[in-house]
């Protein structure tokens, strides 16, 4: 599994979803917090949440990622939307990605590319970049601690 991030220009980004087999790229306005919402979401499911879910805005449209775990596996299905009519029934979404992956694996793979955004930009950087949301250091930290603790 792999997961990148990277902010595109001011208020603007781009994530890269593979599993090895397929892959989409997705991109993001500052209207949500993005990396934020996706890192809350793993962090959930490592916390023992059955479901979690995320949106990412995209001026217009929506990417809504939604995580279902099963015992230690997390089937990821991301569905576009392109009306900016929110928030839409999922079954008006197409889905875009879709994948099953050990919880650990999927976590590893999120966790280590927002460590890369925040390595490359710093905090400052970032929140210079993104301009309406810090870097979400909380969340990212409870991943690496859920994944340090195996």
């Amino acid at each position: 599994m792999e997961f990148s991030y990277r902010l595109t220009g001011a208020g603007w980004s781009e994530g890269r979803l593979s599993d090895g087999h397929s892959s989409v790229t997705l991109t993001a306005s500052h209207l949500g917090d993005a990396l934020g919402v996706l890192l809350n979401a793993v962090s959930a499911l490592l916390e023992g949440a059955q479901q979690a879910r995320c949106s990412w805005v995209q001026e217009p449209g929506e990417s809504r990622w939604i995580l279902d775990r099963a015992g230690s596996q997390v089937r990821l299905r991301v569905l576009a939307f392109h009306d900016a009519e929110f928030p839409e029934p999922d079954d008006r979404g197409r889905v875009v990605f879709e994948t099953t992956a050990p919880l650990g694996e999927l976590a590893d793979a999120v966790a280590r590319g927002a460590q890369e955004v925040l390595g490359e930009y710093g905090e400052d950087g970032y929140l210079e970049l993104w301009r309406e949301h810090a870097f979400p250091v909380s969340p990212l930290e409870l991943i690496q601690a859920h994944l340090a603790d195996g």
